[in-house]
């Protein structure tokens, strides 16, 4: 199924986003973050649902939160791991509430961040000590044990380095994207949200030929992608552009579409909505066969 992120909205509170999103004629909305907690309200969510007929998915950092932090899977920090696991938890619950069975969620970084951003757009790092791997395959031990419920599923997003930088986030190589895979293996509920906008930055940055990551992907973990998230980029930043239906994203899910048939497509075009980019959303979803 394909999915349109509620981050295409310029909206500053969700649902003012969702009912932006619906009223061009989108009917599913992966919900993530970006917007405030004053105005929160789940059931305003429930009444859009019911209202437009959608479907929702919830990635990341949501619902809200009353006080901002950035999500991470990697912290050592104790306060940063309660927080994350809280949320986890949450969202969890909100997705059963939407009939889903999927979470999706960032892999952590190296650093634990403040909500702050530079210049580059990317969340500036606080003083606290390194993380480690050490600490983000426990915490997907311990979501994976405690905090889903039976046949609910976690997916963890690939990313990318800090530009310029290697040392920003987990699973931006290819290294450490197999290791998490091979982790996966024992675990059933825990699989992989292939973003491949994030995988273009990536490839630019750390020299690695992202088609050949790709191949080998699908030979030997494609039972483990359980979301995929397109938009478009120069390599250089990760922007959030449209992807066409003449794309590299959009001709390699339409290449392997029986993979993929299966499991949310997410259009993760950021802060562009207008009918025309319906319009594209309509030609990637008739091209696909959705």
């Amino acid at each position: 199924m394909l999915y349109i992120t509620s981050y295409c909205s310029t909206e500053k509170f969700i649902a003012g986003a969702v009912e932006q999103i619906a009223s061009l004629g989108f009917k599913n909305i992966e919900l993530t973050g970006g917007t405030g907690y004053s105005e929160y309200s789940e059931a305003e969510l429930h009444d859009l649902r019911d209202k437009f007929g959608l479907s929702y998915l919830i990635h990341n950092y949501f619902p809200p939160q009353k006080e901002n932090f950035v999500l991470n899977l990697a912290s050592g920090d104790r306060v940063v791991r309660s927080r994350t696991f809280n949320l986890v938890s949450q969202a969890v619950t909100l997705s059963k509430e939407f009939s889903q069975h999927l979470y999706s969620i960032h892999a952590g970084y190296v650093y634990d961040l403040s909500p702050v951003k530079g210049k580059d757009g990317l969340f500036l790092p606080t003083d606290s000590g390194k993380n480690s791997q050490k600490a983000f395959y426990e915490a997907l031990e311990h979501i994976a044990s405690s905090l889903l419920p039976k046949g609910f599923n976690l997916a963890v997003e690939n990313a990318f380095p800090a530009y310029g930088n290697g040392h920003f986030s987990m699973l931006s190589s290819p290294k450490d994207i197999f290791e998490f895979l091979q982790f996966t293996e024992r675990y059933r509920n825990i699989g992989f949200l292939l973003d491949l906008g994030h995988l273009n930055v990536a490839a630019y940055y750390q020299k690695f030929d992202k088609e050949t990551f790709l191949k080998k992907l699908l030979s030997e973990f494609r039972h483990k992608i359980f979301e995929l998230h397109l938009s478009r980029n120069n390599g250089v930043e990760d922007t959030h552009k449209i992807c066409r239906v003449e794309s590299f994203e959009v001709q390699f899910v339409g290449a392997n579409r029986e993979f993929f048939k299966h499991i949310p497509i997410v259009l993760e075009w950021h802060q562009c909505l207008s009918p025309s980019v319906y319009d594209e959303f309509k030609r990637i979803e008739s091209f696909l066969g959705e």
